[in-house]
C-alpha cells in the first residue's frame, strides 16, 4: 500500500482529505546527461574519466582553472540473471580483493555474516540477493553524521551518513559473496542542489563530498548504487573522484577525504542538461522512498502522463495534480517543465484535478486499460481567488476558525492562519457561497462572484453565539 503524509487541509460536507504522497520506490528508464562547467581561479585538481554499466563521466575540455565535464546516466533495462551464490570459480584474483574484510568494512564479523546469511536466504539470483540487502539497509538506518561510520557500529546503532550506509552495504554484500567497493565523489552545489533537491519525488540532501558503492554482477560487470537513494544507478549529480581499491583516483581525493570544496571558490554551472528519464511504475520495497533502474522481467501497470501549461503552451511552475482515491486526494507536484506522471495504476477510471496558483483548476475523469499509458495535455486558463480575514467584532483574529467554500452540498474547508487570514485559489470564474465558522461563534454566510484573474477580498466579522 502507498503511504500518505496528511496536510492541514480537510474537505467537509462530504468529508475529503488532501494528502501529499510519500513516494514509493519508482522504477525509472531513460537517459539523463549533464555537462558541467567547473571553475576555480586558484586552479582545479584532476577529475578522472570513468564508465561502468549505465554510467559515464568524461572531461571534454580543460585547462588549469576550468573543466567541462559531461556525466551521462543510461537507464536501459538492467539485464543481470546471474545465479546466487556466485561460484568461486568465476571470481578471479582481481575481484577477490573486493570480498575481503577491512578495518571499516568488517565483512568477516560474525554478526554481519549472520545478517547477510539471513537476508539473502533462498535468493536465486545475485540481483535478488543485492535487492534484499540494499532494501534492508535503507529501511533500518537513520541518517546521522556525528556517529561512528564503520559497518559494525552502523549495524548496532542503526545510524550512519553516506559513509555508514555505504560501509554497511559493502560489508553485507561481501559477506554474501558479492564483490562490492566504495566510491568517493562530489555532489555539485548551486542552483540544482542548494540545501536540498527533490529528484523524482525523493528529497536529496545538500551537495558536497559523498560516498556510494559499486557492485559486481558476473554477467553485467560493475554497477553503481547509492544506498541512500538509488539502486543499480546513480544520477548525473554524482561526480566520481576515487574508487577504493582501483587506480581510479583524483588528486581531489586524499586520505579518505574529498578536497574539492564549493566554499573554496570552486563553482559548478550546468552548461547543458538532457533529461529523458521516465517513471514506469512503483514498488513497495524498500518501505522508504527510493529510485530504481528497471530490470529484465519487470511488468508495469498503467500510467497517466500529463503536461500542464498555460493557454500559450508555456509550462506552469508549481503546478500539481491531485489523484483522487475515494475520499482522499494524493497530491503530485509537476516538474519545472510542467510534467506530472501518475504511475502504478490498475485498470479503471481515475478522477484527477490539475491546478496551479492563479489558474482555474481542471478536473478530469481518465480511463485506463491494463498496462496502458495515456498522455494528455492540460491547458489551464487564468482563474480567480478569494482572500480575506476572519475576525471578531473587537477586531481580533478568531482562533481555530475556518472558511468553507460551498459547491452544492459539498464544502471544502480552508484553514485560517493565526493572523486570521485565508486564501482560496484555483477558482473557475463564477458565483460562490462561503461561510466562516469557529467554536463559540455564529456561522456567517456570504455569496461572491469571482472573475478571471481577479482576487476577491472578503472579511468575515463573527458574532459570539448566545
Amino acid at each position: 500500500m502507498r503511504r500518505f503524509r496528511f496536510l492541514g487541509i480537510i474537505l467537509t460536507g462530504i468529508f475529503f482529505c488532501f494528502a501529499e504522497a510519500e513516494a514509493a520506490t519508482k522504477l525509472l528508464r531513460g537517459v539523463h546527461s549533464i555537462t558541467y562547467d567547473i571553475i576555480n581561479p586558484k586552479g582545479l585538481c584532476s577529475i578522472p574519466n570513468y564508465s561502468n554499466d549505465g554510467f559515464e563521466q568524461k572531461v571534454i575540455a580543460e585547462d588549469s582553472f576550468s573543466k567541462k565535464l559531461k556525466v551521462t546516466v543510461k537507464l536501459d533495462t538492467f539485464k543481470s540473471r546471474a545465479s546466487f551464490p556466485i561460484p568461486n570459480s568465476i571470481i578471479g584474483r582481481d575481484l577477490r580483493a573486493f570480498l575481503k574484510s577491512e578495518e571499516r568494512i568488517q565483512s568477516d564479523n560474525h554478526l554481519i555474516r549472520s545478517y547477510a546469511r539471513d537476508i539473502t536466504r533462498d535468493a536465486k539470483t545475485v540481483k535478488e540477493a543485492f535487492d534484499r540487502i540494499i532494501n534492508w539497509v535503507m529501511d533500518r538506518l537513520t541518517y546521522k553524521i556525528e556517529t561512528p561510520q564503520d559497518a559494525y557500529s552502523v549495524l548496532i546503532n542503526k545510524l550512519g551518513s553516506c559513509q555508514g550506509y555505504s560501509n554497511l552495504s559493502v560489508a553485507l554484500l561481501r559477506s554474501a559473496g558479492i564483490p562490492a567497493r566504495l566510491v568517493y565523489g562530489y555532489l555539485p552545489p548551486g542552483d540544482i542542489w542548494g540545501a536540498t533537491k527533490v529528484y523524482w519525488d525523493v528529497e536529496i540532501q545538500e551537495g558536497g563530498p559523498h560516498a556510494w558503492i559499486e557492485v559486481y554482477f558476473p554477467d553485467v560487470g560493475w554497477v553503481s548504487t547509492d544506498a541512500e537513494r538509488s539502486k543499480n544507478f546513480v544520477d548525473p549529480f554524482h561526480i566520481v573522484l576515487a574508487i577504493i581499491g582501483t587506480d581510479i583516483k583524483s588528486d581531489c581525493y586524499a586520505g579518505g577525504k574529498v578536497l574539492i570544496d564549493f566554499k573554496e571558490m570552486t563553482s559548478f554551472t550546468i552548461a547543458e542538461e538532457v533529461n529523458e528519464v521516465e517513471s514506469l511504475d512503483e514498488v513497495d520495497e524498500p518501505q522508504k522512498p527510493m529510485l530504481e533502474r528497471v530490470a529484465i522481467g519487470d511488468t508495469f501497470r498503467g500510467r497517466i502522463l500529463a503536461r500542464i501549461t498555460d493557454t500559450s503552451g508555456k509550462p506552469i511552475k508549481g503546478a500539481e495534480a491531485i489523484l483522487w482515491k475515494g475520499l482522499s486526494g494524493d497530491v503530485l507536484p509537476a516538474s519545472n517543465s510542467g510534467d506530472v506522471q501518475l504511475v502504478g495504476l490498475e485498470p479503471g477510471v481515475y478522477n484527477v484535478t490539475f491546478r496551479a496558483g492563479g489558474y482555474a483548476k481542471d478536473e478530469r475523469g481518465i480511463s485506463l486499460e491494463k498496462g496502458e499509458t495515456k498522455k494528455i495535455d492540460i491547458m489551464l486558463s487564468p482563474g480567480g481567488k478569494i482572500t480575506g480575514r476572519v475576525m471578531s467584532k473587537g477586531g481580533k483574529p478568531v482562533a481555530g476558525a475556518d472558511v468553507v467554500l460551498w459547491e452544492g452540498r459539498r464544502g471544502s474547508v480552508h484553514q485560517v492562519k493565526n493572523d486570521g487570514s485565508f486564501i482560496i485559489d484555483y477558482l473557475t470564474p463564477g458565483k460562490y457561497q462561503l461561510s466562516a465558522r469557529a467554536e463559540g461563534y455564529k456561522e456567517k454566510f456570504v455569496e461572491k462572484e469571482v472573475k478571471k484573474s481577479e482576487a476577491v477580498n472578503i472579511d468575515f466579522i463573527l458574532e459570539v453565539s448566545r
